[in-house]
């Protein structure tokens, strides 16, 4: 009896020696690379991530876009000064996609106020820049093809906000409208003929309110839209909205409810629009509910669905499953796992993988491509980015990342 307990304990400790993680240091801690956003290409070709490192010496943050390719691993850094707050999309074909940079100057001979809306092309692996003025694009989307896309920006300048500040001078208006709480919407059409590209802007119509994501529903011929404010004081500001492309004169409000829509995405034959939700009404009202919750609207009918049926956590993140349902990202506890559902009516199913928090996920929406590239952290690996073809390789997912996030041993701060 006392070898077997001495050989118990004698393991126990062994245990823990061989496990014992290395101390992070504060020089690593904050220098640490975070990953913001995974988009991969409709047949899962190329993969874009997004980095976001601090860099000392210059007194400020480094946005990267990265290009890697999924099969032979080579990446290529597209650039260094991602504009954070537009997140890079593929074109229909996965041929282009669209970025927008932080740069004041992207040009010698430009002048300062001009805006770019960059599209790269993986054939030639050229930029294509377009004009876009002075205009700050609030949200970007592709058209029906590669040749055109859509964005809005703010619908007033800056000048206005100042003749508006001075024929008000020394007035205090409570929750005063100002002329750049409306937008604009554009299209941009590219057309290449000889060997010449050439670029058509078009104004389409003018919004009365600020827009935060914009998205085509080719199947329906739709513009889907989210609404903004600055102010986060009345819930009905908050709402997604649909335009009828055939008559611009139909502008309908998709939901009516006291909580914030976003991370608009479309199922894929294009007539179910999906969106979280994040509750803003106080304790006990009819939409009190702190977690995040996925629906979906059918957009030929209107009807809202919920998803996540006999889920009770906290939903982070999902993606489309290119042949119907979706990933979710779901939270219970400190963990964070990944999550199948086929259809609102079925219930999710957990997919075991590594213990730890998953998170920004993204899949190819193919339909010949089961792929899925994701993010991943615990208490034993840092926050990594990770490819797999199938969701049955979650165990045997390939790393992509070439950075890691100092972060492995304090993964709270990875929440």
């Amino acid at each position: 009896m006392k070898c077997y307990s001495l050989v118990f304990v004698l393991a126990y400790f062994q245990c823990f020696s061989t496990e014992t993680l290395q101390k992070l240091t504060i020089d690593e801690f904050l220098n640490s690379t975070q990953y913001k956003s995974l988009s991969l290409s409709p047949d899962a070709d190329y993969l874009l991530v997004h980095s976001l490192r601090p860099v000392w010496e210059s007194n400020r943050y480094e946005d990267a876009l990265w290009l890697h390719q999924t099969k032979t691993r080579q990446k290529k850094l597209i650039t260094s000064q991602l504009h954070s707050n537009i997140k890079p999309k593929w074109s229909p074909t996965g041929t282009w996609f669209y970025y927008l940079v932080n740069a004041v100057n992207e040009r010698p001979q430009s002048s300062k106020n001009e805006k770019y809306l960059h599209l790269y092309n993986i054939i030639s692996e050229e930029t294509l820049l377009i004009d876009v003025g002075t205009q700050n694009p609030l949200a970007i989307t592709w058209g029906n093809d590669d040749n055109s896309l859509y964005f809005i920006s703010i619908a007033s300048f800056q000048e206005d906000n100042k003749m508006n500040d001075e024929e008000w001078k020394d007035v205090i208006q409570y929750r005063q409208r100002k002329p750049t709480d409306s937008s604009t919407l554009y299209r941009i059409d590219i057309k290449n003929k000889d060997q010449k590209i050439s670029v058509k802007i078009t104004t389409i119509i003018n919004i009365d309110f600020l827009v935060g994501e914009l998205l085509l529903a080719p199947a329906e011929n739709k513009l889907v839209f989210t609404s903004v404010s600055a102010l986060v004081e009345n819930p009905h500001d908050f709402e997604i909205y649909a335009l009828d492309l055939r008559n611009i004169s139909l502008l309908s409000k998709l939901t009516d409810n006291k909580v914030v829509e976003q991370n608009l995405q479309l199922s894929p034959d294009g007539k179910h629009l999906f969106f979280v939700t994040i509750s803003l009404e106080p304790t006990g009202g009819k939409y009190n509910d702190k977690q995040n919750t996925l629906d979906s609207i059918d957009l030929t009918n209107g009807k809202i669905e919920h998803w996540g049926k006999g889920f009770n956590g906290n939903i982070r993140s999902y993606t489309i499953r290119s042949q119907g349902g979706i990933y979710i990202l779901g939270q219970l506890g400190i963990n964070v796992q990944l999550y199948v559902q086929q259809s609102s009516s079925k219930y999710v199913m957990l997919q075991h993988g590594w213990e730890g928090t998953y998170q920004l996920i993204s899949s190819a929406s193919s339909p010949h491509s089961l792929s899925i590239a994701f993010g991943h952290s615990s208490f034993e690996r840092p926050f990594e980015i990770y490819f797999i073809e199938h969701i049955n390789q979650l165990y045997v997912a390939s790393n992509f990342s070439s950075i890691r996030l100092n972060c492995s041993i304090w993964n709270s701060c990875l929440r």
